[in-house]
């Protein structure tokens, strides 16, 4: 080996010294870490246990005499400050703190340390501390008897469980609880510490359902979970979303962290147990199990596929599957979600992307029912299917018109994004609330406009046409002196824009349009093929709460774009729809109703007729003028 090649003596010593901490340190930890968590409770629990035992058997036994014993025997001393007769030993043995067999041998010089400890008052003054002393050094000392106390402190445990586990146990606790939350210092930390310890050692805390990963705390930015249950159902039924609850650990403690409520879609599946993830946030990432992630509803349905494909595959050789899809930035984006989802579930397939302008795009800026209203920015997609020229097509749900186009048919809802809708001011962070007397909202949505008029009558409302993109454009360039927008939630989040957002709308404040946040994959009828390759995409939840909202709006009498809101929220077997119809001078009626999932068009139709019922005909018809 030539010199250049040669090792040095220092990188040598770094390599191998490194090597041996490696193989050295653990079991050096454990060890440490072990002893810590003994002395932490020898001195806490097992000392103070320990000490009164020692009291309580020094209470029992000690032997003092008022005046001087006539066993002559047994050694006996007067002690002054205590005008009591005890045993010689034992002030020998608490006057000079250390065990019997360390005093000195001679009487006489233990009778001058005696001496000394009583002229120098460090003497204890009592007998029970006298012979607590004695029994430490004669018999816990030579014996090490330390580990009674921890002993006698779990069995105490184990039987205060016993008892309170017992009905008039949990009585006596609860008026002890009760009792302690009357102090107003302690009732601020008390139940914090409960939480604490309940999730430390509740054997339910810890039962986490599977591992995931969630875009937390920003988009862009993947943080592992532990899934530890079904979300909030109020939640649930004011976004009309599925959630879950994701416990987000810190590193290195993985006992605390954040829990969180996401949406399951947001959600990603991890091949890992619960105790590789542990290990994962322990060790800050050092300690990795191999995984590959899926999410879990596209993973369930491709093994879904992967049966039904094993009796008839959809196509039995590779071939390329045309898209359509509109230009606009916001349209490609939602192609590409479904087509991410369609690689996962066919990896052996092609796609290609078909770009194709509809009407809506090339009149942006005029109002929709000038360029013929319903359909706009759907039937240029819609042509392409029925001629051939692209095999299926993405759509914003709301944007198809109400009736369906003879030869075509949704096939797939796939789950379905944040519906409501969202304020973004200028400056940013302004809530509705906020904003100056008469400010100007750009919006060209009659639903909009009533509903915000109700919360705020001062404000007033400027057209505002465009696609995302531009709209934010023209409000920061304060166009018709905008000071404010209100668009979908969902296409902001797909765009990556929810850090504009300065207001979410829930449904008491504004409805949404009906479908909002919904997609819709379109293919011909007769196509079976696309049909089968796209079922595994259709979420069943979605497409119920967007079948009842639809069904609404049709059985209104309206297209896509009337002054029509509403949402519908899925929980269980149980579908609650809420709907409102709006007309410019600000009237407006609202209702709900509450029926079975299935089947969900039934819902829409009731809930049309209470409407009309109740005046939203004539509401109709002055939005139509």
């Amino acid at each position: 080996m030539s010199d250049a090649k040669r090792v040095s003596f220092v990188e040598d010593f770094r390599r191998f010294f490194v090597r041996g901490l490696v193989l050295v340190l653990p079991p050096v930890l454990t060890v440490w870490i072990l002893l810590q968590v003994w002395l932490l409770l020898n001195t806490y629990v097992g000392e103070p246990v320990n000490t009164a035992l020692r009291y309580v058997v020094a209470w029992s036994i000690a032997e003092v005499y008022d005046r001087e014993p006539t066993d002559t025997t047994r050694p006996f001393r007067y002690i002054e400050p205590l005008k009591v007769w005890v045993p010689a030993n034992v002030a020998w043995v608490v006057a000079g703190r250390e065990p019997l067999e360390a005093l000195p041998r001679k009487p006489s010089e233990r009778d001058q340390l005696l001496q000394r400890a009583l002229e120098s008052g460090e003497f204890p003054l009592s007998v029970s501390q006298l012979f607590e002393r004695y029994i430490y050094y004669q018999y816990y000392v030579p014996l090490h008897l330390s580990f009674v106390g921890i002993l006698v402190a779990l069995v105490a445990v184990y039987f205060a469980g016993r008892f309170l586990a017992t009905v008039v146990g949990s009585w006596t606790w609860g008026l002890t609880e009760r009792a302690i939350l009357g102090v107003p210092l302690v009732r601020s930390v008390y139940p914090h510490v409960k939480q604490f310890v309940e999730f430390l050692l509740s054997e339910r805390s810890r039962e986490y359902n599977r591992v995931v990963a969630v875009e937390y705390p920003r988009k862009g930015i993947w943080s592992l979970g532990l899934v530890t249950g079904d979300g909030i159902g109020e939640l649930e039924r004011a976004t009309g979303q599925e959630f879950v609850t994701v416990f987000v650990p810190y590193t290195p403690w993985s006992v605390a962290g954040y829990a969180i409520e996401l949406p399951k879609t947001d959600v990603v599946d991890l091949n890992m147990t619960v105790d590789e993830a542990i290990r994962f946030v322990v060790t800050g990432g050092v300690l990795r199990p191999g995984f590959s992630p899926l999410t879990a509803t596209v993973e369930k349905r491709r093994r879904e596929a992967e049966v039904v494909s094993s009796r008839s595959k959809p196509v039995r050789e590779t071939r390329v599957f045309r898209v359509g899809t509109r230009a606009s930035l916001l349209a490609k984006t939602q192609t590409e979600s479904v087509l991410q989802m369609l690689r996962r579930l066919w990896p052996d397939q092609k796609f290609e992307l078909i770009e194709i302008t509809t009407t809506g795009d090339v009149h942006g800026e005029r109002k929709l029912t000038e360029i013929g209203g319903e359909g706009v920015f759907a039937k240029e997609l819609q042509q392409a299917l029925l001629d051939g020229r692209i095999d299926f097509a993405v759509h914003s749900y709301k944007d198809l018109p109400t009736a369906p186009v003879p030869g075509l048919v949704v096939v797939a809802v796939p789950p379905r994004a944040t519906p409501w809708d969202v304020l973004i001011s200028r400056p940013r962070g302004l809530n509705l609330r906020d904003l100056p007397a008469g400010a100007v909202i750009g919006t060209s949505s009659v639903r909009r406009r009533v509903q915000l008029a109700r919360l705020r009558p001062d404000l007033k409302f400027v057209d505002l046409r465009g696609n995302v993109n531009t709209r934010l454009r023209k409000l920061a360039e304060g166009r018709d002196g905008v000071t404010a927008v209100v668009l979908a939630y969902a296409g902001l989040a797909r765009l990556g824009l929810v850090h504009e957002i300065s207001q979410v709308f829930l449904a008491h404040e504004l409805l949404p349009a009906p479908a909002q946040g919904a997609l819709a994959v379109e293919c011909r009828a007769d196509d079976k093929v696309v049909q089968q390759l796209l079922a595994p995409l259709d979420d069943p939840a979605s497409r119920a709460a967007v079948e009842a909202e639809r069904t609404l709006l049709r059985s209104l009498g309206g297209g896509c774009h009337v002054p029509v809101g509403a949402i519908a929220t899925v929980a269980g077997d149980k579908l609650m729809l809420r709907g409102g119809v709006f007309a410019p001078d600000c009237r407006s009626v609202v209702a709900e109703l509450e029926g079975p999932v299935r089947p969900a068009e039934e819902l829409g139709r009731r809930l049309a007729q209470r409407l009309l019922e109740e005046g939203a005909a004539e509401l109709l018809e002055q939005s139509a003028r």
